[in-house]
């Protein structure tokens, strides 16, 4: 659905994104990753429309992208947007119209998505009087209400407790299999984990990690191994004992020492059962790449 081409952006001598090439597929979670300052809000404005890239292009359905695109876009930005001495629902219905929703659907779509997130009551409350998780709930439907084809969430777990955390998820795999294309910008490795197809990764304005969540991971492999034997074993200067617990030991293994000399020298001392490589987690993976 979006393809970034070669895209550079930069301010009065300051590179916020260098020569960025990468893909988002329809109907997938994406995820965008990066510490701060590392060009994330760069790209979502670029997205959104509200910069231009100065090389480079962005591709919306293999077209250049313009304007007209932006009706099929669902923005929830970081920092919320509303406006606090609106009522909730007049709030929604405003941001609809703009959108070019016809009121009478309008009226429908929020009383199912209030529905859905468990706000119903509050609706004829002002904005200013609900607190930083409703507000997220009112501006979670703003970005749903005109039922775009590719939403862009910034930090949407903010100011969700963990019963909310999990309704979003739910919200989110349900709009993934009516065929969404769904962008979550996040710094919540865990979350992003559990819920992205494919993600990338910028640092100082570079891409330095980009593919599907399960190749990533699958490719990032420690050093540390699961060994399971009929007795404990003890360590040496080719590995050392992390952890030991019903017979299974967690193992680090020395830099350039093959795994085969490990085995090797475990047999000497005990029977392996099973031996397994520990994938190293997204947030690892994340930690050691904005080093």
């Amino acid at each position: 659905m979006i393809d970034f081409q070669s895209v550079t952006k930069n301010f009065e001598g300051h590179t916020a994104l260098k020569d960025v090439t990468f893909s988002i597929s329809s109907g997938k979670i994406f995820g965008l990753l990066g510490p701060n300052g590392a060009g994330k809000t760069t790209l979502l404005r670029l997205l959104t429309r509200m910069l231009l890239p100065d090389t480079g292009r962005i591709l919306f359905d293999k077209k250049l992208m313009s304007d007209t695109d932006l009706h099929q876009i669902g923005y929830l930005p970081e920092e919320r947007g509303l406006y606090p001495k609106m009522f909730a629902d007049e709030h929604i219905h405003f941001l609809s119209s703009l959108k070019g929703v016809k009121f009478r659907n309008s009226k429908e779509r929020l009383s199912y998505w209030a529905r859905e997130l468990d706000i119903e009551e509050l609706l004829r409350r002002k904005i200013e009087n609900l607190s930083k998780g409703q507000q997220q709930k009112i501006q979670l439907i703003a970005c749903l209400i005109h039922e775009p084809q590719l939403l862009i969430l910034d930090e949407p777990f903010s100011g969700f407790d963990p019963i909310n955390a999990e309704l979003l998820k739910k919200i989110l795999f349900d709009l993934k299999h009516k065929g969404k294309t769904i962008l979550i910008s996040t710094h919540r490795m865990d979350n992003a984990e559990e819920l992205c197809d494919d993600i990338s990764m910028l640092y100082h304005g570079s891409l330095v990690l980009n593919g599907s969540m399960n190749e990533i991971l699958n490719s990032q492999i420690h050093k540390r191994h699961k060994v399971r034997t009929i007795s404990q074993i003890s360590g040496d200067s080719n590995f050392k004992i992390l952890s030991y617990l019903d017979n299974e030991s967690t193992i680090e293994i020395a830099e350039g020492i093959p795994l085969n000399t490990i085995i090797s020298e475990i047999m000497l001392q005990s029977e392996i059962i099973s031996i397994m490589p520990e994938k190293k987690t997204l947030r690892e993976v994340f930690l050691e790449k904005a080093k």
